[in-house]
């Protein structure tokens, strides 16, 4: 005789759930419960949400259980070794990137950014004191096998990771579940390239940005207006606001957004008198075109940052030219 399967939907609501009962052939019953729609699916591959009685069940650990140092320890071999047999150059662990890892890893799938790996596993007591993070850093690299995947693009030159624990059911469905995240960065942004260097990170050369911010946007705004004329768009006002929002943006990891265009280059003395502002703005427009070229637009604001050596170009200060649309 065939196991017997009988799924009661309860009351049609948005927090109804699915309660599906299996006879097994030994003849016991157990219950799994489900949610309504499948939003909460394990994000990695390494464990699935477990049969449950009463959902969702208690968390079984109150720290992360891993240090800083035991994950980088972990991940930097394993990394080495996926890019030496992929022939790339081995990406340099970066305790910046690991920290802002960290940060995304406790969103708990609610954010996320570009050029970053993910796994998630349902959260177990011996994890305390056995957790794996080798396994999870391969389970992460085993959904990102593509060429354009961060694991494997010549030029992310950079990773650093983080642990952070979900509450029972914000990850994996109805148990506290561990959250991995890789961030990758690369060396630079598409203008200039990081010089050798003796002794890194290279003293910082600039004290003040190239350009004060009324310069910006004196040479901004022409250079927008042809753009969007050329493009038989309305023209966007110049907002101050938005050129706070582009200046704090400016030197970190998470300055990719559907609003921003930006672009980077190696700080030099020379930029003190001669900032090509012109040609920064060209280059960020045609490495994210969407922004200057969506009708909705109405406003612009942009700025031009000094970020500190190693933080968005490996070993030396970056001249950043940013911009925020809205």
């Amino acid at each position: 005789m065939k196991p017997l399967a009988l799924t009661l939907l309860l009351a049609a609501s948005s927090s109804a759930i699915t309660i599906a009962q299996h006879t097994t052939s030994a003849g016991s019953t157990r219950l799994t419960c489900r949610p309504k729609t499948t939003s909460h699916k394990p994000t990695g591959t390494t464990s699935a949400p477990q049969p449950c009685g009463t959902c969702p069940q208690p968390d079984v650990l109150t720290e992360v259980p891993a240090t800083p140092g035991a994950i980088k320890a972990a991940v930097v071999p394993l990394s080495d070794e996926q890019r030496r047999g992929a022939g790339l150059p081995v990406a340099a662990w970066d305790d910046e990137l690991a920290r802002y890892a960290k940060g995304q890893a406790g969103l708990c799938g609610r954010g996320g950014v570009d050029n970053s790996i993910t796994s998630s596993k349902v959260a177990t007591a011996a994890d305390a004191t056995s957790y794996d993070i080798g396994a999870q850093f391969k389970d992460a690299l085993a959904g990102d096998t593509g060429a354009a995947d961060p694991p494997q693009r010549a030029d992310n030159a950079r990773i650093g990771c983080g642990v952070a624990l979900c509450s029972a059911g914000t990850l994996i469905d109805h148990v506290q579940a561990v959250h991995f995240v890789c961030q990758y960065s690369e060396w630079t942004g598409t203008t200039s390239a990081p010089p050798p260097c003796g002794t890194c990170p290279q003293p910082d050369v600039l004290t003040t940005p190239p350009l004060t911010e009324e310069q910006v946007k004196a040479a901004v705004g022409p250079l927008s207006d042809a753009q969007r004329q050329g493009a038989s768009l309305p023209v966007v006002a110049w907002d101050d606001a938005l050129a706070a929002k582009a200046r704090e943006r400016a030197c970190r990891f998470d300055r990719d957004s559907p609003t921003t265009i930006w672009t980077s280059r190696v700080a030099t003395a020379a930029l003190a008198n001669d900032y090509p502002i012109a040609g920064d703005w060209a280059d960020a427009v045609q490495r994210t075109a969407a922004p200057p070229a969506n009708a909705t637009h109405s406003k612009i604001g942009c700025a031009l940052s000094l970020c500190r050596a190693g933080t968005v170009i490996d070993h030396v200060q970056a001249v950043v030219f940013s911009c925020e649309y809205s």
